[in-house]
C-alpha cells in the first residue's frame, strides 16, 4: 500500500467511466477491497490480464497520498495496477473521468477532431501541494499534462460531465443538435481562495480552456 496517509479516493468503472462512486474513507476502501497490503507488485506480469478483467467485470479505485504518489487499484482483487509518480507535494485530490472529445460536422458526417487522447479515453485528474493539477492516462498510467492554475497549494479537484442545453430558435422552439456530447469539466480550488473550472478536452490539446473562475474571499 501507500507509504504514508491516504488523503483522497475515487472509484469508477473502467474504461467507460461516466460517473464516480465516492468512497468516503480509507477504512471503507479497506473493507470493500480487503487488505491492500496483499496487492504486492500486482503491476508486474499480470497487468494486462487485470486491466482486461477490470474493463469487463470490475471497478478501479484511485488513491492519493502524502507519499506524493497516485495509485490505481483493481477493485475486485485489490491488486496494484499503476503507481503514478510526478507530484512533489502531498496529493490532496483525485478524480476519474473520460474524455468526450471535440467533434466537427463534415460532408461524411460527424468526425472527431485530432486530440492527444481519443474520445472515451479514461483519465485521472490529481492535485497536490506542489501547486499543480495533473492529468494521467488511466489506460497506460502515463502523465498526459501538468497545469499550474493556482499560485499556491491545490487542495481539491473534481471532474464531471456537463450536458449542454440545445439552442432555441427565435420562436422559442428547440432546434435539433446533430451531436451534443456535453463537456467534460475539471474544477480545482486552492489556498489562493480561487475555484477554477476548465474544459478537459481543451486543456489536453493546449487550447484556451478556462470556463469559469471565482474568488472565495
Amino acid at each position: 500500500g501507500h507509504e504514508d496517509e491516504v488523503t483522497s479516493l475515487a472509484a469508477g468503472s473502467f474504461p467507460g467511466v461516466t460517473s464516480l462512486t465516492p468512497i468516503s474513507s480509507a477504512s471503507e476502501m479497506k473493507s470493500k477491497m480487503g487488505d491492500l497490503e496483499r496487492s504486492g507488485d500486482g503491476s508486474n506480469g499480470s497487468t494486462t490480464n487485470l486491466l482486461n478483467n477490470a474493463a469487463t467485470n470490475g471497478v478501479v479505485v484511485v488513491s492519493g497520498s502524502r507519499d506524493l504518489t497516485v495509485r490505481v487499484w483493481h477493485f475486485n482483487t485489490g491488486y496494484l495496477l499503476f503507481e503514478l509518480f510526478g507530484h512533489s507535494g502531498c496529493v490532496h485530490g483525485v478524480s476519474i473521468i473520460r474524455c468526450l472529445g471535440k467533434f466537427q460536422m463534415t460532408e461524411g458526417g460527424v468526425v472527431p477532431e485530432p486530440s492527444l487522447l481519443p474520445p472515451g479515453a479514461p483519465v485521472i485528474v490529481s492535485c497536490a501541494d506542489d501547486c499543480t493539477v495533473r492529468v494521467w492516462n488511466l489506460e497506460t498510467g502515463k502523465l498526459a499534462r501538468t497545469f499550474k492554475w493556482h499560485s499556491v497549494n491545490v487542495r481539491a479537484v473534481d471532474a464531471a460531465v456537463v450536458f449542454c442545453s440545445t439552442d432555441r430558435g427565435d420562436d422559442g422552439s428547440q432546434e435539433p443538435v446533430p451531436y451534443n456530447p456535453g463537456v467534460a469539466m475539471v474544477a480545482s480550488c486552492g489556498w489562493d481562495r480561487m475555484v477554477r473550472m476548465h474544459n478537459l478536452d481543451e486543456i489536453l490539446n493546449e487550447q484556451e480552456s478556462l470556463c469559469a473562475s471565482c474568488s472565495l474571499s
